[in-house]
């Protein structure tokens, strides 16, 4: 799934090694269903979409700098925890996905993105008190966040497990861009209509 490749590729750059998503058990695969479905992905991706585009922008970290290095890269990290908390608020406007246990499923993806996004936040405003105050606490407030990051997983596993909802991510013009962009290798051909 689209949002899901995008989370990896943020998750990958603290050495994250299993994404945790699972093999799909859409409830149907009718047609009405699938079209609502699509349509629900589509309003997700495109409202999300910016933000995580703007992941696609990775800090150049200058080593021969440290402290700008670490600027950039806490900068980065503001970035991700702006799209999860984007990604929360689109999925909440949408409303549940049109499948079974829809209400659970957004109700649980969305309380681990904000779970995620406020472990960011949190993490990095740490991480920049240490920048300004205790260079020498720095380096624990950066393991923390790479720990951390680790610790979140995929906040998007139960979307991830939804054949119905994934196969419509690969229908979704808005989630196919994002898929395309975060994974050159994606099969998600870009719909013709």
């Amino acid at each position: 799934m689209v949002v899901a490749t995008a989370w990896l590729a943020l998750v990958a750059c603290s050495d994250s090694s299993d994404s945790g998503s699972a093999s799909g058990s859409g409830p149907t695969s009718s047609t009405t269903s699938g079209d609502a479905a699509t349509a629900w992905m589509e309003r997700v991706c495109q409202a999300a979409g910016a933000d995580f585009m703007k992941l696609t922008a990775t800090p150049e970290l200058d080593l021969s700098d440290p402290e700008q290095a670490v600027s950039d890269l806490l900068a980065y990290v503001g970035t991700m925890a702006t799209a999860l908390g984007t990604l929360s608020q689109a999925m909440r406007e949408a409303g549940p996905p049109p499948t079974a246990d829809g209400q659970q499923m957004l109700d649980e993806t969305t309380a681990a993105l904000d779970a995620a996004k406020k472990t960011l936040d949190d993490d990095r405003a740490a991480a920049e008190q240490a920048l300004a105050t205790d260079p020498a606490a720095l380096e624990a407030a950066m393991n923390k966040i790479t720990d951390d990051m680790d610790a979140i997983g995929d906040p998007l596993a139960k979307l991830d497990a939804n054949k119905e909802l994934d196969d419509a991510s690969k229908k979704a013009p808005s989630c196919v861009k994002l898929e395309q962009t975060f994974d050159p290798s994606s099969t998600a051909a870009t719909p013709t209509s």
